[in-house]
């Protein structure tokens, strides 16, 4: 339990404070002064660390709030349905996503050989943004930029019905330009095979 002074402790402290000499007193302003700059610094960490907490609760709770609302909601309208439909329909195929996957790997680097542009990595992993519903397959291409050769790949993937979607470009023009670029493609597994 904290005991304050009382007005009583106050003389004593006042007296001892005539008492003391001008470098003692000097010495104590100055343990005081940071002992009130310690508890001020500490205060400040707080409510700094209390706002985070706030903000943190504040985005799980609407997190939570979407959430519920999305399954409150039910199922999926039509235009829901057709939309979903239309995608499927513009989708990479195949008997299982890892089939389906191989077939854009091998759409891209066909793409890519056709265009001139040789020397290209291709890497793919399952996009993170797909659902159940419709995965998504993420392809990260990159190598030496070429303008004639790179607006060639992109005509030749876009040549087949299938679609895809350009999630990121950059061109980096310096001594050996080159390019990155990230496409997102949607993947529609036959029934009964592993999405």
């Amino acid at each position: 339990m904290i005991r304050w002074p009382l007005p009583s402790d106050l003389g004593r402290l006042a007296s001892v404070l005539q008492r003391a000499t001008p470098r003692e007193r000097w010495l104590s302003a100055i343990g005081l002064a940071a002992v009130v700059g310690t508890l001020a610094w500490e205060a400040s960490s707080w409510a700094s660390a209390q706002r985070v907490h706030y903000e943190t609760a504040s985005a799980d709770l609407a997190l939570a709030q979407q959430a519920r609302a999305n399954r409150l909601q039910g199922a999926p309208t039509a235009a829901q349905i057709e939309a979903l439909q239309q995608v499927r329909g513009l989708s990479q195929r195949g008997r299982t996503f890892w089939l389906a996957r191989l077939g854009i790997e091998q759409r891209i680097v066909l793409a890519a050989w056709d265009a001139g542009l040789k020397d290209t990595q291709v890497r793919l992993a399952e996009a993170p943004e797909g659902e159940k519903a419709l995965p998504l397959v993420r392809a990260e291409i990159s190598g030496p930029y070429r303008r004639a050769g790179f607006i060639g790949m992109l005509q030749r993937l876009s040549w087949d019905h299938e679609s895809y979607v350009v999630d990121k470009l950059e061109v980096k023009e310096t001594d050996a330009p080159a390019f990155k670029l990230a496409l997102l493609f949607p993947i529609e597994v036959d029934a009964g095979g592993r999405p």
